[in-house]
């Protein structure tokens, strides 16, 4: 028994932590290239962009350019819309949204993309 309860705390431990503190869930973004399917160095890799979701409150690492913010229903029509400045790290989000969504961090030449639930 003593087994059970410790591989339990083990695996789920850090979630039930997270929610009850308050520390929200990691929603990591890939980013997507736009334009020639070649360019540059094709040996390197850009890294996910990691965003923490606390509710309708998103939490990311100080933007180096400003995005557009796009969030998008299961049809793909984009519901919302924001601007984000470059060196923002906060992004609220209205509370009225509820259900699945695909969220994207746009620019001219790529953006990121991953997905929410509110």
């Amino acid at each position: 028994m003593k087994k059970i309860l410790f591989v339990f705390f083990v695996l789920f431990g850090e979630a039930i932590f997270c929610k009850a503190f308050g520390q929200g869930n990691d929603v990591t973004m890939q980013i997507i290239k736009e334009g020639p399917a070649y360019s540059g160095n094709p040996k390197t890799s850009n890294a996910p962009l990691i965003i923490t979701q606390n509710d309708n409150v998103l939490t990311l690492p100080a933007t180096p350019v400003d995005y557009t913010l796009q969030l998008r229903d299961a049809n793909g029509i984009v519901v919302y819309s924001a601007y984000i400045p470059v060196g923002s790290t906060l992004i609220i989000l209205p509370t009225f949204f509820s259900g699945g969504f695909e969220i994207r961090l746009v620019t001219d030449t790529y953006y990121y993309i991953g997905y929410i639930v509110l």
